[in-house]
């Protein structure tokens, strides 16, 4: 049995399931030719490169050219990645199919999209007035439960984690949807009244979960309006508008995957994209307390017609976010 799902606007086959991903629903009779397979076969064990003497067996990815890359994790599996096309997978051990889902649409989707030349950020994006809103920063910045509020609010998500963006002939940047799941630490899955007792747990994070909010995903492409770059190292709620250095530093620092690029032979191309981007779409960068009340902040400057509402308790802490 293959399984059929469509995510980043492609179609996979798989053999394996693929949690948290819309199936693909194929009319009666119709031959689709799929984007993407994935399958399972033997990938072979890559030896140190060159000699490194700092080779991690256990741990690696390596590409001879940017039409193949091969993955592995501990436990986990070895993945080829062909072409942008082709995911073969040899499981090491006896991995969940939570475990592998989470690498498969993790790292391993990450090197097939580079491969077809998409443009990745370490982020994720919510759609507003029929635009997109990229949010973007390490892990721990507050990604996801910012898109948990925004959601909340009435904003739909085309992506959580991962932003996939393409550019149209026009040169404008158009952000593609993800799948329809987000990860959220249990103590923000309370915040919001999200119940986990059914989700999944992420690899490794006991507290954290895949949360699936297929009624308020966005199945189109959107237009990318601004990016937003989280940090959380100040006292104080602020916004800064990014010049072009600054904001092609931001880009580069923040590309998902972005380890892959120089193995794969894509850095000039990347850098050239960042640098369209930077020309195509406004940047700031965003920094603010751990209080999540200073994101209502963030939410009402991005999107002004959200109704926003605070929780009881927070409501007389939100000045210390415009102090």
């Amino acid at each position: 049995m293959k399984f059929l799902y469509k995510v980043f606007n492609l179609i996979i086959q798989s053999e394996i399931e693929i949690l948290h991903l819309p199936k693909f629903n194929q009319a009666c009779g119709l031959n689709i030719t799929p984007d993407i397979e994935v399958s399972l076969g033997q990938v072979p064990e890559i030896e140190s490169p060159n000699g490194n003497e700092n080779w991690n067996a256990t741990n690696y990815f390596f590409a001879k050219d940017g039409t193949s890359l091969t993955l592995q994790f501990l436990d986990v599996g070895r993945f080829l990645i062909q072409d942008g096309r082709k995911v073969t997978i040899m499981p090491l051990g006896e991995p969940s199919v939570g475990t592998l889902s989470t690498f498969l649409m993790g790292s391993v989707m990450g090197g097939l999209l580079h491969q077809r030349g998409y443009f990745l950020l370490h982020g994720n994006a919510i759609v507003h007035n029929d635009q997109a809103y990229i949010f973007a920063g390490e892990s721990g910045a507050g990604k996801s439960t910012l898109a948990a509020a925004f959601s909340k609010a009435g904003a739909q998500v085309l992506s959580d984690d991962v932003s996939a963006i393409i550019f149209d002939k026009a040169g404008r940047p158009w952000v593609l949807p993800a799948y329809p799941a987000m990860k959220l630490w249990q103590d923000a899955a309370d915040y919001f009244d999200i119940e986990t007792k059914d989700c999944h747990s992420v690899v490794a994070r006991e507290n954290k979960y895949h949360i699936p909010y297929e009624d308020i995903f966005c199945q189109e492409p959107k237009l990318l309006a601004g990016l937003y770059i989280l940090e959380k190292k100040s006292e104080n709620f602020s916004v800064v508008n990014l010049n072009t250095i600054q904001k092609v530093e931001n880009l580069i620092l923040h590309t998902y995957t972005k380890r892959y690029l120089d193995v794969m032979g894509f850095a000039d191309r990347h850098l050239k994209n960042c640098l369209a981007l930077a020309g195509a779409c406004p940047i700031f960068k965003v920094n603010y307390p751990h209080h999540r009340h200073c994101k209502e902040a963030l939410m009402k400057l991005v999107c002004p017609g959200l109704e926003i509402g605070l929780k009881t308790e927070e409501k007389e802490e939100k000045e210390a976010c415009h102090e």
